[in-house]
């Protein structure tokens, strides 16, 4: 029997109101809010294994180091806010995924708009794709279908693979139409799918509830979902329907440019937390001075173990978290302000993605993200 698992990216429990066929499909399976593990790229590796960041080590997208693939960059650091060093960062983000592609490390992803002179100090924190032997610590759900060597078609753009098999796709649109088509014709070749549909996450961060651009969106969304349900017919299948988020709506943005102007600590600023590396004890209560009015709160030995992150050291020493609602800029994705962001706290009820699947007995049940590893597992 086939398997389908979709992550719905950003999709929140409200939104079954705007999307009718996955609001029908709530009738007859099981469902619920899903809290995720706090933080960004951690969720990934959460769901594929069941372990919290404690266990897996992977929390942000980016962390610090000496072996940063990036040292070069150094030396255009004069021409970063010129046409040509927006050539140079992107002959850099070419380089570096070619290379990975061809060494097989399928994790892809570009310098964003860290600067120039923090370039040198990190890396992204994952070198194989989800899908990939070894790319965690721990087993994974890919680990467990090579087990059983079991067909599997995984599409997370611009990382694609055909069971162990990586196909070249970063000149295929990251649009969800081509995904879905592209995987109904993989139906007949392949028992597990893994895909990630991410349209929803783009328009909802620059959209409020309710507006045209966001409820185009959502019932694209649905649209999809029923094609591949259509599509399969009478044949029986799994699924599971997944996001790795929800989405809080942003009522101030804070500029931390000039906040945080003159220190000699090193700073990566993520949306919705600032990370600083090598902070020196005195500079250490020169931060805490000048963040004390700024809504949020400093990361403590007690948050961490509530959130189970364990041992932080490559990502930062010393750690600033938004308040929900508060979004720090410039940061190393955008310098521009935005309608929504994730990364808050997992328990608050907007942050909250959803499961939707025919795994489990029917009914409403909210779950953890950590949970879906032995849903799915036990479905294999």
């Amino acid at each position: 029997m086939k398997t389908f698992v979709i992550c719905l990216d950003s999709f929140k429990p409200e939104y079954l109101k705007s999307t009718p066929f996955l609001r029908e499909l709530t009738r007859d399976n099981s469902w619920g809010s899903l809290e995720t593990v706090f933080g960004y790229t951690g969720i990934g590796a959460a769901i594929i294994s069941g372990k919290y960041p404690e266990v897996t080590g992977i929390w942000r997208e980016f962390c610090f180091s000496d072996s940063s693939p990036f040292k070069l960059i150094r030396y255009f650091e004069s021409i970063e806010h010129t046409c040509l060093g927006k050539v140079t960062r992107l002959a850099t983000d070419i380089l570096f995924n070619l290379s990975r592609f061809m060494t097989n490390h399928g994790y892809y992803t570009s310098t964003r708009i860290i600067p120039f002179s923090l370039l040198p100090m990190v890396e992204p924190a994952m070198r194989s794709a989800w899908c990939q032997k070894g790319c965690l610590p721990v087993e994974t759900i890919f680990d467990y279908l090579r087990e059983k060597k079991t067909n599997f078609f995984y599409h997370d753009w611009p990382s694609v693979y055909k069971n162990n098999q990586r196909k070249f796709s970063f000149l295929q649109p990251n649009n969800d139409k081509f995904k879905v088509d592209l995987l109904l014709k993989e139906i007949p070749n392949h028992d597990f799918f893994w895909i990630r549909l991410w349209n929803l996450d783009s328009v909802s961060h620059n959209n409020d509830r309710g507006s045209k651009p966001l409820t185009s969106a959502l019932l694209e969304l649905d649209n999809h979902i029923k094609g591949l349900f259509t599509a399969m017919g009478q044949e029986e299948f799994k699924f599971l329907l997944w996001s790795d988020h929800g989405m809080v709506k942003v009522t101030r943005n804070v500029d931390v440019s000039k906040l945080l102007s003159g220190l000699e600590s090193k700073f990566l600023v993520d949306s919705t937390s600032i990370r600083f590396y090598n902070v020196e004890p005195t500079e250490s209560m020169e931060i805490m001075k000048r963040l004390k009015t700024t809504p949020g709160y400093f990361l403590d030995e007690g948050l961490k173990k509530k959130y189970k992150l364990g041992k932080l050291k490559k990502y930062g020493e010393l750690f600033f978290l938004a308040n929900p609602g508060v979004c720090f800029l410039p940061n190393n994705y955008s310098v521009s302000t935005v309608r929504g962001m994730h990364g808050y706290d997992p328990k608050i009820p907007e942050q909250k993605g959803i499961y939707l699947t025919n795994m489990i007995s029917s009914g409403r049940k909210d779950l953890h993200i950590t949970d879906l590893f032995q849903v799915i597992k036990s479905n294999l």
